[in-house]
């Protein structure tokens, strides 16, 4: 499994997403994948709906791209002639062999990107109010629908309940 990949699926571990390596080596092959018509959390898509799938793919590249430059900022700064990048990094660990060079703008991006990421095709407020309808006065979802995933888990427990109830059946 590449490295990237196998970032994901610690990800989809320590996100609570999934309980097992393998439940989140399941989801992280359906996530994102514009062939699957649900949203992470397994409510069937149609329609535009469909489009944000291209956008959840996208996010997830973005944050394996930051893995990615990430190690190779590492890399440059324990390397030979890299003292100038080392000094303007910050570092995490004290034992010299596990000492981990990074940039904490390039974490906030994509910690930006991580936190932004589409999760949830219906906004658990809007569809207490109005089933099946997005709000467009909703100041959580603001009439799009989608929610990412900390919109959607600081929802009050029964509007959760009532979205993921439509799991099997649609909107």
């Amino acid at each position: 499994m590449p490295q990237a990949a196998q970032f994901d699926v610690a990800f989809l571990i320590a996100d609570g997403q999934a309980t097992t390596v393998h439940q989140a080596v399941k989801r992280y092959e359906g996530a994102g994948d514009p062939s699957s018509s649900c949203d992470s959390v397994g409510v069937p898509l149609s329609g535009d709906d469909l489009a944000v799938l291209e956008t959840i793919a996208l996010c997830r590249e973005a944050e394996r791209a930051a893995q990615n430059v990430a190690g190779t900022l590492h890399k440059i700064a324990v390397a030979p002639g890299g003292h100038l990048l080392r000094q303007r990094l910050a570092h995490r660990g004290r034992d010299p062999e596990r000492l981990r060079h990074y940039s904490p703008d390039l974490d906030q991006v994509a910690a930006t990107v991580r936190a932004c990421r589409p999760y949830c095709s219906i906004c658990p407020y809007c569809h207490h109010k109005h089933p099946g309808k997005a709000d467009w006065a909703c100041k959580v979802c603001r009439g799009l629908g989608w929610v990412t995933k900390a919109e959607f888990d600081s929802a009050p427990e029964d509007y959760r309940k009532a979205v993921l109830a439509l799991k099997g059946g649609g909107k």
